[in-house]
């Protein structure tokens, strides 16, 4: 134990490991953070390819999801945030269906 706390390992810079790391700290706790990958973040990353950037896995944040957006916002990177239209869909049966809200389901 420290003055302040625990030592904790966290394995993973994702964002759960991220966000668990932060909390800790908070909490006066020393964290070591363990990622195998460069590059923190999990599978909420980016990469270049031909000179433009793709998701490394698809990822997406609803303004209802309160708790996230809370947490971008004390991490002071709300203004950051930009909220685009969604335009994903299912295609099933020759056809294009949206897949946008929870309501698109009963359609």
């Amino acid at each position: 134990m420290t003055a302040n706390g625990g030592r904790i390992g966290i394995v993973g810079g994702g964002v759960a490991g991220l966000t668990a790391a932060y909390r800790l700290l908070q909490k006066g706790h020393q964290v070591h953070l363990l990622e195998a990958s460069p590059q923190l973040g999990g599978l909420v990353r980016t990469f270049e390819i031909g000179g433009g950037k793709i998701e490394c896995f698809y990822h997406h944040l609803f303004s209802t999801d309160t708790t996230v957006i809370r947490l971008i916002e004390e991490l002071g990177l709300g203004d950051q945030m930009v909220w685009r239209e969604s335009k994903l869909g299912v295609f099933y049966d020759d056809r294009i269906y949206p897949f946008v809200t929870p309501i698109d389901l009963l359609r």
